[in-house]
This record gives structure tokens, sequence and C-alpha cells, in this order.
């Protein structure tokens, strides 16, 4: 039909190790009905292949830049407006949201970060050292002349390296002077996207997701909450229980855990934006685990919502949607709407702009 149309752009998440464009949660076709909008996904290479600090660096980041200039040049042919592009993204690919829009060579109009972790950027120092753990682990050999097999294998050996080092994910965008010339934050604060509206948000209990118990007791909390924060945090805990109404130690723990990790992260970004910028927070729950943890609204959440896909892959079950589907379907429409709304004028209507 006749166009330009808002073009939606998507990065899928899997923690710049894995994922793909392919998994049927993110079929477009259902949000650029909706929106009237065209919905392009995008793929990038991941782990060591994408983001190996050998030769060119972030080269993860520039297949989704190269991308971006493929829409640039070629989406009109698809009834789309080149000159009104949003990037948006879950996890990972929220994560690269931020690095493009902190990038100088980014090229689009508008922005959506879900759930990413936006304070994770390697240094230089952390570069340099995930540069000799995967020499380390390849020998002798040039990771552009082997089998993908070795490459993947030495990424491996590296992993286990790196990770008690870094405690963060080693194959991962970092700081080079070009595609990410500072931590995005920095960039920010200077001015950087401030031309490119921003919606960034998280779901209520991001971390629960990766638990790795069921239960814990008030004792252990408050030992795991210390080590985390690195001090005695009692005056902390004391807080969240006051804040949350309840003295459970797990539901104290992930709010913690998830509070830290993803939305503070998320409101320093949006402290940082200094174009227009909206935040959201996400807070459907979803079923509890099978060894009984509830998830409450837990990080990957929203991913069905967001492209009206929770009739595939089990989505409606693990999600409680099929539970109450007018509900589900309510919360689809408003999501996607906020989100289409946002990729056709920058302006969500009834959407304050964020105050730092």
């Amino acid at each position: 039909g006749a166009g330009p149309r808002p073009v939606m752009v998507w990065i899928h998440g899997g923690g710049f190790s894995t994922g793909s464009t392919a998994d049927p949660t993110y079929d477009g076709a259902r949000l650029a009905a909706a929106g009237d909008v065209v919905v392009v996904s995008i793929a990038y290479r991941v782990g060591a292949l994408g983001f190996a600090p050998v030769g060119d660096s972030n080269c993860g980041l520039r297949d989704q830049l190269l991308a971006l200039e493929w829409v640039h040049d070629h989406i009109a042919g698809f009834g789309g407006d080149p000159d009104n592009v949003t990037v948006f993204g879950e996890s990972a690919g929220g994560g690269s949201t931020l690095h493009l829009l902190a990038s100088p060579h980014v090229r689009f109009r508008r922005a959506i970060v879900q759930s990413g972790a936006t304070s994770y950027t390697l240094t230089t120092a952390e570069v340099a050292a995930v540069l000799d753990a995967f020499t380390e682990a390849l020998g002798d050999a040039d990771p552009r002349a082997i089998p993908v097999e070795q490459v993947l294998a030495a990424q491996s050996d590296a992993v286990r390296v790196l990770v008690p080092i870094l405690a963060r994910m080693p194959f991962h965008p970092g700081v080079d002077g070009d595609v990410v010339p500072a931590v995005p934050l920095d960039s920010l604060r200077g001015g950087a996207a401030a031309s490119i509206d921003l919606v960034i948000g998280t779901t209520r209990d991001e971390m629960a997701l990766f638990i790795d118990v069921p239960s814990m007791t008030a004792d252990k909390m408050r030992r795991r909450v210390d080590r985390y924060v690195g001090r005695d945090a009692s005056d902390l805990v004391e807080g969240y229980e006051a804040l949350l109404g309840v003295g459970d130690p797990m539901a104290v723990w992930t709010a913690v855990y998830s509070d830290k990790e993803m939305l503070l992260p998320a409101i320093a970004v949006a402290d940082a934006h200094t174009g227009r910028t909206r935040r959201y927070l996400f807070d459907w729950e979803v079923r509890p685990r099978a060894d009984g943890l509830a998830l409450g609204a837990c990080h990957g959440a929203d991913l069905p919502f967001t492209f009206g896909t929770l009739d595939r892959l089990g989505w409606d079950g693990w999600t409680g949607a099929d539970g109450d589907p007018a509900r589900a379907e309510k919360l689809t429409e408003t999501l996607q709407a906020a989100w289409c709304a946002l990729a056709r004028d920058g302006a969500p209507a009834g959407w304050p702009e964020h105050e730092s």
C-alpha cells in the first residue's frame, strides 16, 4: 500500500552470545498490522565472532550499523520512511540499541531500550583482558583463518577464565574509540543522541529469571546482599522490607538484585540522555517456576506482548496469559500502541517525559 510508514528495526537479545531473528516470538507481522508500520528484524554476529577484539572491534555492532544503512537505502521499496526509523531491542538487543544510540555512526530518529544491560560496557583494560584470554585459548591460530568450530571452542575456554574476573559477559561491546568511543553514559551526558527520542524501561522483577535457588533464609539473604553491595547492608535490607511490605527474604533479594542490575542503570541512562526521554515499568507477572519460585514480572516477560505472539512457543502458558486472555490482549494493544506512537511521531499521548 501507499507509504511512507514509520520503520521499526528490531535487534534480538541473547546475552551477545546467542539468539536469532528466526525466533517465532519476533514475528513482526502483527505489530506491523496493528501500528501500520514497517517492521524489520536484523541479525548480527554474536560471541567471539561478533565481539572478540581481533581486527575490527565490535563486529556485532558493525553488522547492526550496516543493516541500518541497508534499511536507509532500501526501505522505501517496502513502503517505509527512511527518515523515520526507530531501533528497538530487548536484553542484549536493548544493550545494542544503547551502544548504537551513543555511537557517532548513529542513523535513526528514535530508540526503545527494553531491559537492556545498560551499565555493561567493557573498558579498554577489560577489552585487553578479553584479547589476552582469547589469544591464549587460540594458541597460535588466527581466528580469521581457522574453522568456526575452533573459534567457538576457544570462546568457551576464554569464557571460563574471564567470567570470574569480569563478573559479566566477556564477549560484549567495549570501548574502541570508534563505534564505541566511550562508555555510553559518558557519550550521552556529552550530548550524543540529543536529537533522538528515547524510551527506556525494565520489567519489575528482572533478575528473578536468573536466581539459582527457590528459597533462602533471612540470614543467607543478608549475607548475599552484603557481598553483593560490598558492605553491611542492614539498612538497605530494612528499607526494602519496608518498601515491599513483606519479610520474604527471596522477595527482598530479587528486588535488590533487579534494581541494581537493571532498574538503576536504566534510570542513569534516562538521566544522562539530553533528548526527549520516557520511561516505563512492565509488571505483568508470569507463572511461578516449577520449583515454586515466584518469577513475578521477570526478564523477557514483555517479549510476546511486544510482538503479539503469546500463542507461539508456549508463551501463553508461561506468562499465564491463557488464564486471563482479555487482560493479556489489552496489555498487548497498549504496549504496541505506545511503541508505534513513538515510532510515528515521537510523542505517545499522555506519556510524560522523564525528568532527571
